[in-house]
């Protein structure tokens, strides 16, 4: 467990370092091309500390603001603790749905 706490509270700094802040580039022009719309129910395998959701639901509320809300699921109950820290802080806790689960056998 402290492995894993150790891992999310350097996570973001190690990305940075390792890929020089391209890392960040590639989110974004994932989600730009992955282009979600409002009425699609997105689904982040592995999505930890929600990088990427939140980048999926600003671009879905850009269009329209009424949208449904991005689930994020990671075996990582530490990740995702920080994940929904990150958005209540941000005030966009409804978003979000948040799952614990293991991506090689979805609760879903």
């Amino acid at each position: 467990r402290r492995v894993r706490e150790a891992v999310v509270s350097t996570q973001s700094t190690g990305n940075d370092a390792m890929s020089l802040g391209v890392h960040r580039l590639w989110k974004d022009s994932f989600v730009a091309r992955a282009d979600p719309q409002p009425t699609f129910r997105c689904l982040d395998v592995a999505g930890g500390t929600g990088d990427i959701a939140f980048r999926l639901a600003r671009h879905m509320s850009n269009i329209r603001r009424d949208t449904e809300p991005v689930t994020i699921c990671d075996i990582n109950a530490e990740m995702l603790r920080v994940g929904r820290h990150r958005a209540e802080s941000g005030g966009w806790g409804d978003r979000y749905r948040w799952v614990e689960g293991n991506a090689e056998c979805l609760p879903f």
